[in-house]
């Protein structure tokens, strides 16, 4: 089990920095665990962030919020479901064991990543 999850950690690593998608990429890094995660969204940072910016903590959060909310938005309108608008970032939520993603009152979604497949999926 620990070999499968560190070939996953390096495919999502790998997904993340090679995709010419933003938001699509930080979609990649959330299926990590916390350290990784962080290690991830920072090699994206430093991907798409203006160096000026990068030091701009307050700049680097919204950015990063915002991309992780069109990754969401993005990777359910390409499952064919409705998702016009993600007001609030994605809650863990684990009696589902899955991320609650908001689009609107009608259309709320849960995401998860299946690490035996190394697939998002959403339901």
């Amino acid at each position: 089990m620990k070999t499968k999850l560190i070939r996953t950690t390096l495919l999502l690593n790998l997904i993340a920095c090679t995709n010419k998608n933003p938001a699509l990429e930080y979609l990649a890094c959330y299926a990590l665990n916390p350290i990784a995660k962080q290690k991830c969204t920072d090699k994206l940072a430093k991907k798409y962030i203006p160096t000026k910016l990068q030091k701009d903590t307050e700049y680097k959060k919204n950015f990063q919020f915002k991309q992780e909310k069109l990754g969401f938005q993005q990777f359910i309108q390409k499952a064919g479901k409705t998702c016009k608008n993600i007001n609030n970032g994605p809650e863990f939520d684990q009696k589902e064991g899955a991320y609650l993603v908001k689009c609107d009152e009608q259309n709320q979604y849960y995401l998860m990543f299946d690490y035996e497949d190394e697939v998002w999926g959403v339901r």
